[in-house]
């Protein structure tokens, strides 16, 4: 049975820590899970954004007014997931590095 999973984060600012994690949610290793990412780039001038489209061109990329900050602009991002059909929603830090398994892992406990 394959699991849906949306991935949602929030950003300003720090072009190199988002997309390494990013990097580390392409490559999970649970095959069973779908992961489609949502982003919510709050006003970066980094570049953030192109370099998020560049990189990843499925990541659904949310603009942001540089006010939302975390909570608001997770929250936002929840909302547009939301208007899909998912089975779980993993919410992540742009600075997280996740380990290969972790999705597995946390599939499995759950």
């Amino acid at each position: 049975m394959t699991v849906r999973i949306a991935a949602v984060m929030t950003c300003h600012n720090r072009r190199d820590k988002t997309l390494t994690c990013l990097s580390t949610l392409a490559e999970q290793r649970d095959h069973e899970a779908v992961v489609d990412t949502y982003v919510v780039d709050d006003g970066s001038t980094d570049g953030t954004s192109a370099a998020i489209a560049k990189a990843f061109p499925d990541v659904t990329i949310i603009p942001g007014n540089g006010a939302l900050y975390w909570a608001p602009g997770m929250r936002r991002g929840l909302e547009v997931a939301q208007q899909h059909d998912y089975d779980y929603y993993l919410w992540l830090n742009d600075d997280t590095v996740l380990r290969p398994d972790a999705l597995a892992t946390l599939l499995h406990t759950s």
